[in-house]
């Protein structure tokens, strides 16, 4: 049988009975995914282990290390040999592994179980007086942010463990974050030399970090959904916002089109190939802001009504491009650009035959 268990945070003082048990069983093979863990270290004083580390050394992507990582586990226990296979953490918790040894476990018909352990989670979301479910929250990876980045909730940023990735971070955080925004650094959770420091983003990409770092951002309106959340602000606070209407709107929004119409004018006739203009992309930028805001601002009145809210909006037209871009979300072949023309055409035209039968 295998037995996967969580090692917790910090040492083996944090891991329940059950799962000690298990890992100190003399009858049963031990791996740990990495002995760089305090509770791995500790477990290595008091019995044979193996680990998976040299795994990571000779694999491309951290992919192939955790395929590798379930392989070896599933080998490890053919001929009905108990085997346990320790993480860091929960077991149940960004451990991309123990999804693959599942996996494999039940392609292969092997009995498998689960000890559930503490999350650097928990620890996290206690050094940082954040309930995730009363204040909300994302856990993102940092070796994977997601692009548009959301920040309108308290944020994990985890696995920030060396100083180029933190760095990485940092600059995409300040696309749409002030230098001032605070950020805190969470670094080996649960341990005696657990360190919690608070800094700002400007700052931050100076500060220490390892394997067991988790970057903290307090919730803030920015970006896309920090523009729908301001409009809609000064539309109850603002006595030039709220008289307006969709009417009173419309020079504004050809205003906006035609200077957008200028900017785009001012690029090089070959962007966005050739030489980057990076002043006229500035110009650009601004003029796009502009114009969006009015996308946004008659999407806040019509939701004032309940005809629809900027989200439908947005989801409308997703819709739209998927259904005429068969060969790319379906299994139309095209060949040519002309090709994909004609196709939106048609299904332009089916479209607006369904909608006059309706």
């Amino acid at each position: 049988m295998i037995t996967v268990v969580g090692l917790g945070p910090a040492g083996l003082d944090r891991v329940s009975a059950e799962s000690r048990g298990a890992l100190l069983d003399p009858l049963v093979d031990v791996l740990v995914r990495t002995a760089h863990h305090p509770a791995a270290v500790e477990l290595a004083e008091m019995r044979s282990i193996s680990s998976g580390d040299d795994l990571y050394e000779s694999s491309d992507d951290f992919e192939t290390v955790y395929e590798s990582l379930a392989q070896r586990v599933i080998s490890m226990a053919a001929n009905d040999a108990d085997v346990v296979y320790a993480v860091p953490g929960s077991p149940l918790v960004g451990e991309r592994s123990v999804t693959a040894l599942r996996q494999l476990a039940r392609d292969g018909g092997l009995e498998l179980r689960v000890l559930a352990a503490e999350s650097f989670l928990d620890l996290c979301f206690d050094r940082v007086g954040v309930d995730p479910i009363a204040d909300g929250a994302q856990i993102l990876d940092g070796r994977n942010l997601p692009d548009p980045m959301p920040l309108h909730l308290p944020t994990l940023i985890t696995q920030v463990d060396g100083p180029v990735l933190l760095g990485d971070v940092a600059a995409t955080l300040g696309r749409v974050l002030e230098d001032d925004h605070p950020v805190v650094v969470l670094r080996g959770l649960g341990s005696a030399s657990e360190v919690v420091e608070r800094s700002t983003l400007g700052e931050v990409a100076s500060v220490e970090v390892d394997v067991r770092t988790t970057l903290f951002v307090p919730a803030a309106e920015v970006g896309w959904l920090g523009l729908v959340a301001t409009n809609r602000t000064l539309r109850r606070e603002c006595p030039w916002d709220a008289e307006q209407t969709h009417h009173s709107l419309l020079k504004h929004l050809v205003e906006e089109a035609y200077e957008t119409v200028d900017a785009i004018t001012a690029l090089p006739p070959q962007a966005p190939g050739g030489e980057v203009d990076y002043v006229a992309y500035s110009a650009f930028e601004d003029e796009l802001g502009d114009l969006l805001l009015q996308v946004v601002f008659h999407s806040t009145l019509a939701n004032e009504v309940g005809a629809f809210d900027v989200e439908q909006v947005a989801e409308i037209v997703r819709r739209k491009l998927v259904r005429r871009h068969p060969h790319v979300f379906g299994d139309v072949a095209v060949g040519t650009a002309g090709e994909v023309l004609v196709n939106w055409e048609v299904i332009k035209a089916e479209e607006k035959q369904r909608e006059s039968l309706m």
